[in-house]
């Protein structure tokens, strides 16, 4: 083989090499991309200064968003509860949000409820420990959907403020001996 046909060869392979790269490059705005996207269930939009930045995803058909700060810190979540043992079944498909302080942990979260039948909307804040210590919303098993307004002192005693917060499940498992933990509770 003569020198000048092995560089003419190299030379082919590595044009062919390169340029497969710019086809992919240039497909990557076509409707192909879009599919390939539409097939994941997991984004990112981040840059420079916040590298995490926005996370979008889809957890067993429900979607979700976590925004972060620059130092990668979670601070805001928002979403539908997804399918999951810790939620009740009435609670799958609920939206939520929950703001986050720099430590990491949620101090504000607003959420409809899927405990009670009123799918009613509550906002819980919460202490720097994860403790409930305010939660204000709509009655959740009461017809009329009484507004309440609770606060919890240090120890956890719940102090009715306005209305009445009364969790059917708690009351329940409460009329049984029980003590009943609830998912956005800690401890």
């Amino acid at each position: 083989m003569r020198k000048s046909a092995a560089i003419d060869i190299l030379v082919l392979g590595m044009a062919a090499f390169i340029g497969g790269f710019g086809v992919n490059g240039m497909l990557a705005g076509t409707g192909m991309a879009e599919e390939i996207r539409a097939r994941t269930n997991f984004f990112r939009v981040a840059d420079a200064y916040n590298r995490k930045g926005i996370e979008m995803y889809v957890d067993r058909g429900s979607p979700g968003q976590v925004f972060y700060d620059m130092d990668e810190g979670m601070r805001l979540q928002m979403g539908i509860y997804p399918p999951n043992p810790q939620h009740p079944p009435k609670e799958i498909d609920l939206p939520l949000m929950a703001l986050s302080d720099q430590g990491g942990e949620i101090r504000l979260l607003c959420r409809l409820d899927g405990i009670g039948t009123n799918n009613s909307p509550l906002v819980i804040m919460k202490d720097s420990k994860g403790q409930n210590r305010l939660i204000m919303g709509l009655a959740l098993a009461d017809e009329g959907e009484e507004a309440f307004l609770t606060a919890f002192d240090a120890a956890g005693k719940q102090i009715d403020v306005v209305g009445r917060f009364v969790n059917p499940a708690q009351a329940a498992a409460e009329k049984k001996g029980l003590k009943l933990k609830l998912p956005w509770q800690k401890g």
